[in-house]
């Protein structure tokens, strides 16, 4: 075995210690007793900025009003987040009672990564959408624990309506198919919001 090989065999049980070393970490840092939010609770706090810069905690930050809060964990999932925003601002327009939100949840990244995701999600959303795109960054494992109760290993928008006082009022996992929009109508309705011309 010459000094090459001792280098490689170097290089790659460093890099196989490395990672178990994350692997360790991150199971002993992993949140435990975190159930899953359900209708009726209170929805945890998403804090992030939305792309105009601006800080914004939901639902905290509704005041009030209804909030209707269509996020994703995956980029692959976007299209489909931006379909559900552009059928609820079609049918729903601008309703002073309704906050419609995109949320991009990016878990565990640094801030090289953070600015690469930004100008990439800046891209995609012209200058006034991105007053309704809230991008949050963190540890969010405990929040997707909450959140997720959809398990799938298919990238998926999760839409989430948020009550007047908080709490979650409804929910709806996939694309925003005929019946997933009638059911979204019945929820928004169920809350004294009714599509725009009726």
């Amino acid at each position: 075995m010459n000094k090459r090989d001792l280098l490689l065999i170097g290089a790659v049980a460093g890099a196989a210690a490395s990672g178990v070393g994350w692997l360790v970490n991150h199971q002993l840092t992993a949140p435990r007793g975190v159930t899953p939010v359900d209708i009726g609770d209170p929805l945890p706090a998403l804090r992030g900025k939305l792309l105009t810069g601006k800080s914004l905690s939901l639902p905290g930050d509704l005041r009030g009003h209804l909030g209707l809060l269509i996020l994703t964990w995956d980029y692959a999932a976007l299209d489909e987040v931006t379909q559900w925003a552009r059928e609820a601002q079609e049918r729903y327009g601008v309703l002073d009672d309704l906050n419609i939100y995109q949320v991009a949840l990016v878990n565990g990244v640094g801030p090289v990564l953070r600015r690469v995701f930004d100008r990439v999600i800046t891209q995609r959303a012209p200058s006034p959408e991105g007053e309704h795109i809230l991008v949050v960054f963190g540890d969010l494992r405990a929040l997707r624990r909450q959140l997720d109760t959809a398990a799938t290993a298919e990238p998926h928008a999760m839409v989430l309506l948020a009550d007047r006082q908080g709490r979650l009022a409804w929910r709806m996992d996939g694309p925003p198919t005929l019946m997933n929009l009638v059911a979204l109508r019945k929820a928004l309705a169920d809350h004294g919001i009714e599509m725009s011309g009726e």
